[in-house]
């Protein structure tokens, strides 16, 4: 069976914080077949981005298992002069 997710079922599922976090985490567990649009990617982003900001930093986490670039650009720290150490 095929079940469209919105943003906010994907923020709330992210964020462990959010009123729905449990529900939508049960939901999104669920034997479905997800669809959803760019558009709720991109919107999902956006929240996440603007409410949650980036927790890695927060968390004290340096090491990252990404392909993909963003990781080797990001700095941060008191003076940005931290890296992640990207796995590969």
């Amino acid at each position: 069976m095929r079940a469209s997710v919105d943003s906010s079922a994907w923020f709330a599922a992210s964020n462990v914080k959010d009123r729905h976090h449990l529900r939508a985490s049960e939901l999104l567990g669920e034997d479905f077949e997800f669809v959803t649009s760019t558009f709720v990617l991109v919107e999902t982003w956006l929240l996440l981005q603007s409410k949650i900001s980036f927790a890695l930093e927060r968390l004290g986490i340096a090491k990252v298992i990404s392909f993909d670039a963003d990781f080797l650009i990001y700095r941060f720290g008191a003076n940005r002069d931290r890296a992640f150490e990207v796995m590969r």
